[in-house]
């Protein structure tokens, strides 16, 4: 339903486009409800892999999921969707909602395994909701994995919006430059994705996680104060 939607309101803005009838607060609004929809689409989307990979194989299976998200995402994206947009405003919105229409085809022939239906009497949604937050404030180990994931989200969200600012002004990098240091990023993920597996049966998660984490924080301190590309 999500991407559907996301095709709906990417024709609409591709028809503005096309017709010179677009503004920017149109493209504000397209903008709101495309993030409101991947919220959901992300969330649906990792509660799919349990349902189709087996337990001992999620670690493996999240990080080659990574991978895609790291090579397309990141590293096919930014300069593919330069090129459209060069050969017209209207083609990385177009691309965009064909791709989105084939998915909605392949999720149409995914086979999921039956859900059990939902008992008479069951509570309601808010409620539901009220007592997933309760459950999450007395379970310390994953309160603190969602409070990291969220501190994470925000400093990563901090960074990547001054991204721009900071490979022109403080690396002096041009456009090109600017690219090879978005592809830089994807394709450290792409290789530490294939690694993870013999990580993952060498070493505990916890410890996994920590080490990443305080890794990550010494090369942000770094970048913070480094002037060379």
């Amino acid at each position: 339903v999500t991407n559907v939607v996301r095709v709906a309101v990417l024709v609409v803005l591709a028809t503005a486009i096309t017709t010179g009838s677009v503004s920017v607060a149109w493209v504000l609004l397209s903008l709101l409800a495309l993030g409101i929809a991947e919220c959901f689409t992300d969330t649906t989307a990792s509660t799919l892999l349990p349902m189709l990979v087996a337990k001992r194989d999620l670690g493996i299976a999240n990080a080659r999921v990574m991978v895609g998200v790291m090579t397309i995402n990141q590293l096919g994206g930014p300069p593919l969707g330069a090129a459209l947009f060069a050969a017209g405003a209207y083609w990385p919105v177009v691309t965009q909602a064909v791709f989105l229409a084939l998915v909605v085809v392949q999720l149409g022939r995914l086979r999921l395994p039956p859900r059990a239906p939902r008992e008479p009497g069951s509570t309601s949604l808010v409620r539901e909701v009220v007592e997933g937050v309760r459950w999450l404030a007395g379970n310390p180990p994953v309160r603190t994995l969602a409070l990291a994931i969220l501190m994470f989200n925000l400093t990563f969200g901090a960074t990547w919006s001054i991204l721009v600012l900071y490979a022109t002004q403080q690396l002096g990098l041009g456009e090109i430059g600017f690219g090879l240091l978005t592809a830089c990023a994807a394709v450290g993920g792409v290789v530490g994705a294939p690694v993870y597996g013999r990580l993952e049966r060498r070493f505990a998660l916890g410890s996994m996680m920590r080490l990443g984490l305080l890794y990550e924080t010494l090369l942000h301190g770094l970048l913070a104060i480094t002037t060379i590309p």
